[in-house]
């Protein structure tokens, strides 16, 4: 067991993150909620465009799973 200060700050940020991409995960739900009364189908109905909406979440939450997956591949990236 590692029960050092680095250890518990890296758990921090770990579950930091994954709130992080729970709440992307249900912000881009075609499933939560009444009839089609969804998040991902709301910003439509709100006049925000998918970019718009794209930043907003990224704002909110920060890059997509995805995103970091692509950015800890290039040369040079820090993981």
């Amino acid at each position: 067991m590692d029960y050092s200060k680095e250890s518990f700050d890296k758990a921090l940020a770990n579950s930091g993150q994954a709130w992080k991409d729970t709440g992307r995960d249900v912000m881009t739900s075609h499933t939560v909620g009444p009839l089609g009364l969804n998040p991902e189908n709301l910003h439509d109905a709100l006049g925000m465009s998918d970019q718009e909406y794209g930043h907003f979440l990224d704002d909110t939450f920060g890059p997509s799973p995805e995103e970091r997956a692509k950015a800890a591949e290039q040369p040079g990236a820090e993981g």
